[in-house]
């Protein structure tokens, strides 16, 4: 008779994984754009460590090619399903940090994996879009001074938009 061995899941490095790309990345881009509000700090983050960006991640470094599947599972082609692939990334970058510390974890993530990159992508919608940093940085270089007047906010008091007139 052949017996089948029930293979440990993953799912507790995962969990530990997801914590440990969180705060990485919530680190770097802490220490990186000191202008940056929580809440644009907050959407930056979940749009770089999102599924599609670990599962990339993880198919750059071939990781796929490592997970052992159940029968049903590899029949379905998850070996390529992006979720499967992401939740792998979360485990392994996990084992890094258990294994080597926090030091460890984010030069892998940031330096070889070139985590970087993605931020550095998707920081620029972010960039392109504040208009008041812009306007700042005009009247500063110009030697104007300039003032606010606001005249309706939205919102929580955390992460509200203020609606303002520039005066």
């Amino acid at each position: 008779s052949t017996r089948h061995h029930k293979q440990e899941s993953n799912q507790r490095l995962e969990f530990l994984g997801d914590s440990v790309l969180s705060t990485v990345t919530s680190t770097y881009l802490y220490k990186h754009f000191p202008s940056m509000n929580e809440g644009n700090l907050s959407k930056l983050r979940a749009s770089v460590v999102c599924e599609a960006s670990l599962a990339e991640i993880a198919r750059k470094i071939c990781l796929q090619e490592y997970l052992l599947l159940g029968h049903g599972e590899e029949l379905s082609g998850g070996r390529e399903k992006p979720s499967i692939q992401a939740d792998a990334f979360e485990s392994l970058l996990a084992a890094i940090y258990l294994d080597g510390g926090f030091q460890a974890v984010s030069e892998v993530l940031m330096d070889r994996l070139d985590m970087v990159s993605y931020i550095k992508k998707h920081a620029a919608t972010y960039e392109s879009t504040d208009y008041k940093t812009k306007l700042q940085e005009s009247v500063n270089t110009n030697q104007t001074d300039i003032s606010y007047e606001i005249f309706h906010v939205e919102g929580p008091a955390h992460d509200c938009t203020n609606r303002k007139n520039v005066v």
